[in-house]
């Protein structure tokens, strides 16, 4: 029986992650992974890190203005022989080349099988990840390219692909680690009642504000100082745009925040997801000369055609000397569990 070519190439794919799997765990029981979520630890040889850095850099170091810059992701190159030390991280990259004897490429032609380094030399196969490589919730990922050239083009072609697959793993394990241990219940139950949707917070989040009459609710937690917004608004029908959706933060700002306003320079406008939904997106810095404070937000808008709504979701930090991101890499988590339209009682 003759296999689709497409088929035989993932039956060669699974094998090759089984393969790695057996090889470099053996029968051992998996510690969980630890250290930053937002830390990558890349394991290659120096030399080829110095001619490849840039690119790699470039990619996973995406510049966030909180308002000061901060990164995506902050990478570390590392060598083989110190891999035993950084083995329970989170977050593992491997490099390698074909045409290469270093001890990272000698070592990735001895867990990749024969078949996986075989199509990445024809051109099919460039990067593989997999979960749970060394320790469990972690997130390891092999790059293997014919020669460093080869590498450059590859990685310019797949380096975005690569990129999102990594930061939704990134996204899910952060999920998984902020609600291990269920989330606020009453809150919950409150906002359901009362609200008619529903949306997780951790334990330590409190109900600031709510106004019923005006269908908002301001959900905050303090050290650090961050919070998420739900307004509900009838404005249905109106265009979502980048100069409309900052007006409406602006006047949440002015009636709900005490005079905050959008940094208009710093905050720029994209098509996004939320909960699965289109939705439209701020990304920026919000400020409040009265207070002399300022820090990052992102704010969603999608609207309800079931409930004739806009929905503004409003997410922000004000955390003073430090870093925001993993803050509202946390906040993005929250904001993805809102649901406009819970299920009925009894379904949750």
């Amino acid at each position: 029986m003759r296999l689709n070519h497409r088929f035989k190439n993932c039956i060669i794919l699974l094998i090759g992650i089984v393969y790695i799997m057996l090889t470099i765990n053996g029968c051992d029981v998996k510690q969980t992974s630890m250290g930053y979520q937002h830390r990558l630890f890349i394991i290659v040889d120096s030399t080829l890190w110095k001619s490849i850095k840039t690119p790699v850099d470039e990619q996973f170091h995406s510049i966030i203005h909180t308002p000061h810059v901060e990164n995506s992701f902050y990478t570390t190159p590392i060598p083989l022989e110190d891999l035993n030390e950084f083995r329970s991280r989170m977050n593992l990259m491997f490099i390698g080349l074909a045409n290469r004897d270093d001890p990272v490429s000698k070592y990735m032609r001895d867990v990749l099988p024969t078949e996986v380094t075989n199509d990445v030399e024809s051109g099919r196969y460039f990067y593989v990840f997999q979960d749970d490589l060394f320790a469990r919730d972690q997130i390891g990922i092999f790059l293997y390219a014919k020669d460093k050239q080869d590498f450059l083009t590859r990685f310019n072609t797949y380096k975005d692909d690569i990129y999102s697959k990594f930061e939704k793993k990134y996204f899910a394990r952060l999920k998984k680690t902020m609600f291990e241990h269920g989330y606020e219940k009453e809150i919950y139950d409150f906002l359901k009642k009362n609200y008619g949707w529903t949306i997780k917070v951790q334990h330590d989040y409190f109900i600031a504000i709510q106004d019923l009459q005006d269908n908002y609710v301001w959900l905050r937690r303090i050290q650090p100082d961050r919070w998420i917004s739900i307004w509900e608004l009838n404005d249905f029908t109106a265009k979502v745009n980048r100069d409309t959706l900052i007006q409406i933060r602006n006047r949440m700002g002015q009636k709900y925040y005490e005079g905050d306003q959008v940094v208009e320079e710093d905050t720029h406008f994209e098509h996004s997801m939320l909960s699965g939904r289109e939705s439209k997106k701020l990304v920026g810095v919000w400020k409040n000369d009265s207070l002399m404070v300022g820090g990052p937000f992102r704010c969603y808008a999608f609207k309800s055609e079931q409930k004739q709504a806009l929905y503004v979701i409003d997410i922000a930090v004000m955390a003073p000397g430090q870093n925001k991101k993993p803050y509202l890499d946390q906040l993005e988590v929250i904001a993805d569990t809102f649901d406009p339209n819970p299920a009925q009682p009894g379904r949750d």
